[in-house]
């Protein structure tokens, strides 16, 4: 399974309910051209990294996509 269909697989799981929170999601990718960054908005992602990135590079984006209720509560529906 490739990034896009995972990313699309996620976000159907939230519409349905089995994920009762928005789950970030941030593409690494290679091609990081108009058309790969576009894609990857339509299948779901919260944002893009092109590779190669630094981790000092990153956490930003991850401060301002994180929510903090994120931390706590379960991300899972338990049945």
């Amino acid at each position: 399974m490739d990034g896009l269909r995972c990313a699309r697989q996620v976000r159907e799981l939230q519409t349905r309910g089995s994920l009762i929170r928005h789950v970030t999601i941030i593409a690494v990718t290679a091609n990081a051209r108009k058309e790969q960054i576009e894609s990857t908005v339509a299948a779901g992602m919260d944002d893009f990294m092109p590779k190669l990135f630094r981790v000092p590079d990153l956490l930003p984006k991850t401060e301002k996509l994180r929510a903090p209720e994120q931390w706590r509560r379960p991300s899972v529906r338990r049945l």
